[in-house]
């Protein structure tokens, strides 16, 4: 892929990402790092301090650790999606196979995904109803003057220029103005409106990772894996609490759809080991979310994380 005719040898989005897995429906939600992510961890013993009288000195007895912390920052930055190949479908995975190697594609297989149908756009509706709007709002004549003189800088529909390409016919051809029906049915979806859609789709499953299913309560928040590189190796976590800002106020929003151009989205994750309450396996996909102590590290597999399925 390129970006500003420059190649992007870091194929980051292919090999590290967040893994929503959600209960019961078998549905797994990828979101990529398309920018390099801000981590933190953190973990705390639990310890029993004792003060023997006269010693000069504590004693502490051990009695368990919490769970580690892992504070994530990562971006979304709308001109830099519209660079890769986008939709919503790409990114949802429903573990419907019954081989184990067609399982452990689900997770390794980048074009697993299809891009969805972007007739059924959410942003290319948006954008037919604001050029009704604005064609409604002020006549074609003077519309077409304003827009051309405010064309740098604007979106998709900075000028009447950029609308007929849009268009399966330009303005002016008709002996008299074509009727804002006209125009609006004349519009056409572009790969645009599927990073947008796209980005919408991120952002609300961002918002799922601290809730259960309305339906059914007694199904949890998803657990979020986190996968980038050899620090975290599909590390399962509960998120405890997020935060989405829109706060770049020199990149503003999407002009047609008021889409923030830029989001920073910050998580506040809890490591969570369960599995079978078993051995811990590296690799396995049960057993490798076993709890794991420090013979994993001194030992064999050297990592205490539960790594890729093999």
């Amino acid at each position: 892929m390129k970006i500003n005719k420059t190649l992007d040898t870091r194929i980051l989005e292919q090999r590290a990402r967040l893994e929503f897995h959600y209960p019961k429906e078998d549905i797994v939600v990828f979101l990529p790092f398309y920018e390099n992510p801000t981590i933190s961890e953190s973990k705390n013993a639990n310890l029993v301090e004792y003060n023997p009288l006269g010693r000069a000195g504590s004693l502490f007895a051990y009695t368990g650790a919490k769970a580690r912390k892992i504070k994530l920052t990562m971006f979304y930055t709308l001109p830099h999606l519209m660079n890769f190949n986008m939709g919503v479908e790409k990114f949802r995975r429903l573990i419907s196979a019954d081989s184990k190697e067609a399982q452990k594609g689900l997770f390794t297989d980048w074009d697993k995904g299809t891009a969805g149908d972007i007739q059924r756009s959410m942003a290319f509706e948006m954008e037919k109803a604001y050029v009704r709007v604005r064609l409604e709002n002020k006549g074609l004549d003077s519309q077409k003057k304003s827009a051309n003189s405010q064309a740098q800088g604007r979106g998709a529909l900075g000028s009447f220029d950029d609308l007929e390409n849009l268009l399966d016919f330009p303005i002016e051809s008709k002996p008299k103005p074509p009727s804002v029906d006209t125009i609006v049915a004349g519009l056409r979806p572009t790969e645009r409106h599927k990073a947008i859609d796209t980005l919408v789709f991120f952002t609300n499953v961002l918002r799922t990772s601290v809730d259960n299913a309305a339906s059914n309560p007694i199904f949890g928040p998803p657990i979020i894996r986190v996968v980038y590189g050899s620090m975290y190796q599909s590390v399962p976590c509960v998120c405890k609490s997020y935060n989405i800002a829109y706060e770049d106020k020199e990149v503003g929003y999407d002009l047609e759809t008021l889409t923030p151009r830029r989001m920073k989205i910050s998580l506040d994750l809890a490591e969570i080991r369960v599995g079978n309450f078993g051995k811990y396996s590296k690799g396995k996909v049960i057993e490798r979310d076993n709890l794991a102590g420090w013979e994993s590290v001194i030992d064999r597999p050297l990592t205490t994380d539960p790594g890729k399925l093999t």
